[in-house]
């Protein structure tokens, strides 16, 4: 791509078209995030639009149709979270790629539950 050949679409006129959140995703999933080379293409974000974006949006607009016939109200709740919770495994030094889901053990979850107190809702 180059600025004197004019041989890309113009940003604004492809985020008019496609929106900035689409282009956003295209860019956060590509090479440039890692600073190195990108054949950027329209249809890259085309497809971002349409397998990201789309169905997005689609879970928000049937939530929130469905919500508002039943007249839906959020209720107040405690929130767990628990970013390293003990396992079997990496209480015994062992690591996986995110391959498994390994369920906590005992200390695993007793650091939920803590967790879990700490950011309790009021």
């Amino acid at each position: 791509m180059s600025k004197s050949l004019k041989n890309y679409t113009d940003p604004n006129i492809l985020m008019d078209k496609h929106g900035a959140d689409a282009m956003r995703f295209y860019l956060m999933n590509s090479p440039v995030v890692e600073a190195q080379d990108l054949r950027f293409s329209d249809a890259g974000v085309e497809e971002v639009v349409k397998k990201v974006i789309l169905p997005l949006w689609n879970t928000y607009s049937f939530f929130t149709t469905y919500a508002n016939i039943d007249n839906f109200e959020p209720k107040a709740g405690n929130v767990y979270y628990v970013r390293h919770g003990q396992t079997q495994n990496n209480a015994e030094g062992r690591m996986n790629a995110g391959e498994s889901n390994d369920p906590l053990n005992e200390t695993g979850k007793s650091q939920a539950t803590k967790a879990g107190q700490n950011f309790k809702i009021t």
